[in-house]
């Protein structure tokens, strides 16, 4: 059991990564800058658990059931941005992400495109590189992986409740460290601006 748990946490170790340069990556092309994305580390725990989340739930896209699997993505992805967007806007006080200028939005925070884009991403993940990148972690020595996992996981964990919770004393994002590469003349949508409520 600890063996398989210790490649899947490292899995939601790299996962969460990513999420985070991807994030940065978009905000860069959208903006001409970076930054700490409200964490104080550069993980973003929320796209390592969904992914686990969705491999013990669904497992992986099989030939037959694709569109299935993308359908049901998307669909999960528009759920779950809706309720962690309006919990955050409850808890936090403040507008978390802002997709109403997006065409075919629903509420301010999912909509038809950007759900069928992660829906996209998570099957095309699943399907083509869960497997391979867990055969690559299979590779690093058993106690290391659970060394690095469980101290890993553990300390993302931290910081996401330390995160979570300096953002609710101050009801702001955490903002921390913020890297401006280029000037953008004006802000494309999806508008990603943290707005506080009044």
């Amino acid at each position: 059991m600890i063996f398989g748990l210790s490649k899947l946490l490292l899995m939601g170790i790299f996962v969460s990564f990513m999420g985070f340069c991807i994030e940065n990556l978009f905000l860069c092309i959208g903006r001409g800058y970076i930054d700490n994305r409200n964490m104080v580390m550069p993980f973003l725990m929320g796209y390592g658990v969904g992914i686990i989340g969705f491999y013990l739930i669904s497992g992986i896209p099989e030939s037959g059931n694709t569109l299935t699997y993308f359908l049901l993505s998307s669909l999960v992805v528009s759920v779950g941005e809706v309720i962690i967007g309006k919990t955050a806007e409850h808890l936090l006080g403040f507008i978390y992400w802002d997709y109403s200028k997006i065409p075919l939005h629903i509420t301010r925070y999912t909509s038809v495109p950007t759900a069928m884009g992660f829906g996209l991403a998570i099957t095309l993940f699943m399907k083509y590189w869960f497997f391979p990148i867990l055969r690559m972690i299979s590779v690093i020595p058993v106690n290391v992986r659970r060394i690095v996992g469980i101290s890993m996981t553990i300390l993302m964990t931290i910081d996401f409740l330390y995160s979570v919770l300096t953002m609710y004393r101050n009801q702001a994002p955490n903002f921390r460290w913020k890297l401006q590469l280029f000037q953008k003349k004006s802000h494309p949508v999806p508008q990603q601006a943290w707005t506080t409520q009044k």
